[in-house]
């Protein structure tokens, strides 16, 4: 139910997905639910009758409480009956949790202090996963250690460990996993066959499937989402939520490329999981990846791209991680590969998620590791942007981008970020505004008509990249209007820019088909798999 649920499309109603359901109950619970729906006949738009949270509720007590029956619930009515009564316990489960008491919103603040808490718990469930932005940054991963001289040696020691002849075999036997769940011959399911002699694809399932005899309930699903696959024995699994086997793909995949560095630690210095992730942030998914598609979007319409590692050749220190002009317009982006923390978004207490904020995005004074005071306190985000517009900006324009000030420029400063938390109402919102408090504080040149800060999405540039390439989103217009819109109301300053996005890309006739970078991808690799079968 949650696969399929998972995979409908925007134009299937909630009660189409539920109604066939019925035919499964047995008459007593039939009974009760029809006479329900009768009387909410008028109003079944506004209900959700499969919720994803209280399903990975269900999901986890029936791991907790594992046996070793093999009954299909779908043969009985009332096998079936009990469980989706079992479901609906669930459901009040999730409602206790979430539901609080409607308090009287006067204004942005208060319609925030309701909203966030609750919708940072479980945002990343309801968040719509694309599969795609996934294979892209897996692929380019892939390319990057072919390019990299520490990458490409420390990749050899992947492919003989787990005897792989070429990279792509590897990504196609992923790739071909995650289709093959798509469009299989009963549909959309969540059921998988591997061939046993493919060495490397059990590994990497089995490295992604519960341990049943050691499974543990949590508010944030912690275990599901590190192993998001049930294996049934006979080289055959279920994955148990599409979102968590998206999101554990490549990292499952950096936690066996890290269990065998620290095999060869003499030769590779690789000791832990966190210490490789923490070199790929930096040498990939900050210096390639965020490169890539930065240019990716904006080659064609800017007038001067230059990256953070150009810029720092002639600041040394504190230079913004990608720098585009056009025109008269200066965009100054910091990419912030961070993601928030668990305890954090469960902890329903405001004031704790902002100061969680201020720590990514303004000034660090935590160290993460070990969770002591720092030495001296770390510029982040919207502190790094002012320090550049303040003090490094005229060197960039007169020494990098070589032009001459004649005329006021605008500078839009820009967070990118990964985590899609960061999505949610209210988050710009807190950003933006301590942007504001801090740059009163600043001495500007009068030459820079410094705009709002906004925060962009890295998942949504790879998405609509199209849209930025070829003109038909102007970044400048975009913040433009969105500004606007976001001060015309109370409401509207918790707008999300990402949503603003979206409803523009749906007007310009976006439905969410392939970009041309991952029509590339593919193309590649089904070329790649025909040539290896010929």
């Amino acid at each position: 139910m949650l696969t399929k649920k998972n995979m409908r499309t925007n134009d299937q109603r909630e009660e189409d997905f539920f109604f066939p359901l019925l035919f499964q109950m047995n008459k007593e619970l039939q009974h009760i639910i029809t006479n329900y729906l009768q009387l909410i006949s008028g109003y079944l738009d506004d209900y959700i009758f499969i919720d994803r949270v209280a399903l990975l509720m269900l999901i986890e007590y029936l791991l907790e409480n594992h046996n070793e029956s093999n009954r299909d619930v779908f043969v009985s009515k009332d096998d079936f009956s009990n469980m989706f009564i079992a479901y609906l316990l669930c459901c009040d489960e999730k409602l206790k949790i979430t539901t609080k008491e409607l308090r009287e919103i006067k204004d942005a603040d208060s319609q925030m202090a309701l909203h966030l808490p609750e919708q940072l718990r479980y945002n990343d469930i309801y968040y719509p996963k694309d599969y795609r932005v996934e294979f892209i940054r897996f692929y380019y991963f892939m390319i990057f250690c072919k390019k990299d001289d520490i990458f490409n040696y420390y990749f050899k020691f992947f492919l003989q460990e787990n005897q792989i002849e070429k990279w792509d075999d590897y990504l196609y036997f992923i790739f071909e996993t995650y289709l093959t769940l798509l469009t299989n011959d009963e549909g959309a399911t969540n059921f998988i066959k591997i061939d046993p002699n493919l060495y490397y694809g059990k590994k990497f399932l089995d490295s992604m499937s519960v341990d049943i005899n050691n499974f543990t309930r949590t508010p944030d699903f912690t275990e599901l989402r590190n192993k998001p696959v049930y294996y049934h024995g006979n080289n055959q699994y279920s994955i148990i939520s599409t979102k968590f086997f998206i999101d554990k793909m490549f990292q499952s995949f950096l936690f066996d490329f890290a269990s065998i560095l620290k095999k060869h630690k003499a030769s590779t210095k690789i000791n832990s999981y966190p210490e490789l992730k923490s070199l790929v942030g930096r040498r990939f998914t900050e210096n390639y990846l965020f490169y890539e598609i930065m240019k990716g979007c904006f080659v064609k319409t800017g007038q001067k791209l230059i990256s953070g590692q150009e810029l720092k050749l002639f600041l040394c220190d504190g230079e913004p991680d990608f720098y585009i002009r056009k025109g008269k317009n200066i965009f100054l982006f910091e990419f912030k590969d961070v993601m928030l923390n668990a305890k954090t978004k469960h902890c329903e207490n405001l004031e704790q998620i902002k100061y969680e904020i201020f720590q990514i995005f303004e000034t660090s004074t935590i160290e993460k590791s070990t969770g002591k005071q720092k030495k001296k306190p770390q510029a982040k985000g919207i502190t790094q942007l002012l320090d550049v517009i303040e003090t490094k900006l005229d060197i960039i324009i007169q020494k990098v981008d070589k032009i001459e000030i004649t005329h006021r420029l605008n500078v839009y400063p820009i967070i990118v970020y990964q985590d899609n938390c960061f999505d949610i109402e209210g988050i710009r919102y807190i950003l933006n505004s301590r942007f504001e408090e801090l740059k009163q504080k600043r001495f500007i040149s009068e030459h820079y008509s410094v705009k709002q800060c906004v925060m962009l999405s890295l998942e949504l540039m790879m998405k609509l990249e199209d849209y930025f390439n070829d003109g038909r989103f102007q970044l400048h217009n975009l913040i433009d209007d969105y500004i606007v819109e976001s001060n015309e109301s109370e409401q509207n300053k918790l707008l999300p820019f990402n949503k603003f996005i979206m409803r523009w890309a749906y007007k310009l006739g976006y439905k969410n088909c392939m970009s041309s970078r991952f029509k590339r991808i593919l193309n590649f690799m089904i070329e790649k798999n025909r040539t290896k079968s010929k």
